[in-house]
């Protein structure tokens, strides 16, 4: 059976606009700055910054699954999202359907599809179905293909990678100011 590829945006379009609007007016004002002092503080973590925007802007989620197991990376600026995961920790996939709630009101009810490891990591293949039937078509073409169960689910699956590399990313940050404070006060 041949792989099952499958490709999303990483972000949603009104998650780039917030964080594109703000970024245009920090850098005319890096770039403006006549205080050459200031830029060595302020230029280390403006360049992760802009790294992150053009990561946030262009990148997609690629999944490709294959009887061998299934691979999860994010393209072309490389974040330390990736996952390989062989088949036999495959436990089984799950669709979900996720609902928004705002006082008790559904605002938006998408769905997705995943798989489970056995040591009970869930890792989201796609999150942003609009119904149930094309996430279920798309999770029996990877259930055909691993030969794994399929289960409906409507619990929320928390993605412990996500908050990691929050974590590392926001470090690196931290690092890039230190830097160009030492560089600045040196």
């Amino acid at each position: 059976m041949p792989p099952f590829h499958y490709k999303e945006p990483w972000a949603p379009w009104w998650i780039k606009l917030i964080f594109t609007v703000p970024y245009f007016p920090l850098a005319y004002a890096v770039a403006k700055s006549t205080a050459a002092d200031g830029r060595y503080v302020i230029l280390p973590p403006f360049v992760v910054l802009t790294y992150l925007l053009f990561a946030l802007l262009f990148n997609e989620n690629h999944a490709t699954i294959t009887p061998s197991g299934v691979r999860t990376t994010l393209r072309p600026f490389p974040l330390g999202t990736g996952h390989t995961i062989p088949r036999a920790e495959i436990a089984h996939l799950y669709v979900a359907q996720v609902r928004v709630k705002k006082r008790g009101t559904v605002i938006e009810e998408i769905h997705s599809f995943g798989l489970a490891t056995t040591d009970n990591q869930t890792i989201e293949i796609q999150s942003a179905y609009p119904s149930l039937e094309p996430a279920l078509n798309h999770a029996r073409q990877a259930q055909q293909i691993l030969n794994v169960e399929l289960y409906t689910d409507n619990s929320p699956h928390p993605n412990p990678h996500f908050q990691r590399t929050f974590l590392l990313w926001f470090g690196l940050l931290v690092l890039a100011t230190i830097l160009g404070a030492v560089i600045h006060f040196a």
